[in-house]
């Protein structure tokens, strides 16, 4: 296997195929972050744009000398394939941590061997560094150059500094987005008695104790409508991470992104209409693209940190694939990992921002999903109206905490984009007639806000608790549903489900539970 063949993570190769029939096309530096929605060459057009790297993907075939922008000759990039049509493009960067006794000499030393800079030292971690390879001093090529620094034996790890397509955890395929709500539409008056997935979790009867005052969460998503009724005067920060001229806007930007305003609604929405878990928590918004490279995802957490997050929502991740290897081409990057590690064990000084992660919806084993698998994060599965496991949701050891979802009788209510922009079109006669929400939403991504909105009220309960306290709460407070038999590894926090973790979350028994903590009883 050549060395651009594969590259490493946590010492373990992950394959890599090259994409067929594409070639991904970098304008020059001087005419980078130009905000481009279109490439062009003599006789093609891009068939994918990434406008906030100034990349195109073309239809190979086209000779490199027709590329241009502005007259000057782009670079070509390595491209590979994650699954069929996610591409994965390798910039000129990578990212390496060094051995602790490796000196500043010999990095320097090795930099000048394979013909590499360093653009930036990194602060998630100690020796932590990303490094570029420079244009007619480097022969390797990004990929087999960090394979060697790998390879060396001075560093822990070496990985390319990938641009990649995430997913959210999905609600608009036709098998999730099938049912809607029963609701019994009434003039003038809010959808709470048609939200029954805060009556089974004790949401509504928690409130009496805590409602989310104090306590910030972030949704990391495809942006939030900051306009809607819901979220007025409640978004406190907000990024967008894919268009460099809007960098203070967490809106939707695309006609696709439904996804982050739901979310939103499930974690927090104010109760004009609809309620969140933590109707008085205040909101950061962060706008993720579809490709987005892993620098850039790192600092995401980073910002978000630095911002003042409590919580995390991220109801996104890898590929659900029936194919138990193909979340291997997906792996959790070294930088991420370093970023979210940073957030759980010194955001809220010290304490630990809680990061709840949407366990995924493709009926498998989550445990070579790097991102929920991660033990920094809390894995969350989905339940339906009856109290068993949504068919779609993911399951393993991995799995922290199950919260209701679709999949049964009932989807979820929500917000969601105003008019006809988002999932209620108002085509059909079983669409909410307030389209500023919805009842079709659900999948991993609305159990996993629901939690983290229960985790606001818990931390409004009592602010003083750490990431350790939070699960360890959840997990001896949560309803045990479903099968008794599925509960069938012992921990030291109770009985585990691979199928609901510990249990149905119960935000009641949660926030009392953090009230008594609190108060040292």
């Amino acid at each position: 296997m050549l060395k651009n063949d594969f590259f490493y993570s946590q010492g373990t190769r992950v394959p890599l195929t090259k994409a067929k029939n594409v070639i991904a096309v970098k304008e020059s530096a001087e005419n980078e972050h130009t905000g481009r929605t279109e490439f062009m060459t003599t006789d093609r057009k891009a068939i994918l744009v990434i406008p906030q790297y100034g990349i195109g993907i073309y239809e190979d075939g086209a000779s490199r000398r027709n590329f241009t922008a502005d007259n000057t000759v782009s670079d070509e990039l390595p491209i590979f394939e994650q699954t069929a049509g996610d591409y994965m493009i390798a910039t000129r960067e990578f990212h390496t941590k060094f051995k602790p006794e490796v000196t500043e000499s010999q990095i320097n030393e090795m930099n000048q061997q394979f013909g590499v800079k360093i653009v930036e030292k990194l602060p998630y971690d100690d020796h932590l560094y990303r490094l570029e390879i420079i244009p007619g001093e480097n022969k390797l090529g990004v990929v087999e150059t960090a394979n060697a620094y790998y390879e060396s034996g001075e560093t822990i790890e070496s990985e390319p500094n990938f641009i990649r397509k995430k997913h959210v955890r999905d609600t608009t395929s036709n098998v999730i987005l099938a049912e809607q709500a029963n609701v019994t539409e009434r003039s003038g008056s809010d959808y709470l008695p048609e939200q029954w997935h805060l009556v089974h979790t004790k949401v509504i009867d928690a409130w009496e104790n805590a409602k989310g005052t104090g306590v910030t969460i972030c949704i990391m998503d495809d942006g939030v409508e900051t306009s809607h009724p819901e979220f007025q005067n409640r978004i406190v920060k907000q990024r967008d991470y894919s268009d460099p001229n809007l960098p203070n806007d967490g809106n939707p930007n695309l006609a696709s992104d439904n996804h982050g305003t739901s979310v939103a609604g499930v974690a927090a929405a104010a109760g004009v209409k609809a309620y969140g878990a933590a109707p008085a928590s205040q909101i950061i918004a962060i706008r993720s693209p579809d490709y987005l490279g892993v620098d850039a995802e790192a600092k995401m957490f980073d910002w978000a940190v630095s911002e003042g997050a409590d919580v995390i929502n991220c109801s996104w991740g890898p590929p659900d694939t029936s194919n138990p290897n193909t979340d291997w081409e997906y792996p959790l990057p070294l930088l991420v990992r370093a970023a979210i590690h940073n957030a759980a064990t010194r955001g809220r000084n010290g304490k630990g921002v809680i990061i709840c992660w949407a366990a995924g919806n493709g009926n498998q084993s989550m445990s070579t999903d790097q991102y929920a698998a991660n033990p920094d994060v809390l894995a969350i599965a989905a339940c339906t109206d009856s109290g068993e496991r949504s068919s779609y949701s993911d399951f393993g050891n991995e799995v922290w905490i199950s919260a209701p979802s679709n999949g049964g009788r009932r989807g979820i209510l929500t917000t969601d984009r105003s008019g006809n922009k988002g999932y209620n079109q108002g085509t059909s006669s079983n669409d909410l007639q307030d389209s500023n929400y919805t009842g079709r939403f659900g999948g991993t991504s609305s159990a996993s806000p629901l939690v983290a909105g229960i985790v606001g009220l818990m931390l409004s309960a009592n602010s003083a608790l750490t990431l350790q306290d939070v699960k360890g709460i959840l997990a001896r407070t949560a309803d045990k549903i479903g099968d008794p038999v599925s509960y069938a590894r012992e921990t030291a926090l109770g009985r585990h489900s691979d199928l609901y973790g510990y249990g149905r979350v119960n935000a009641l028994n949660a926030v009392k539970e953090a009230k008594r903590l609190g108060s040292g009883i």
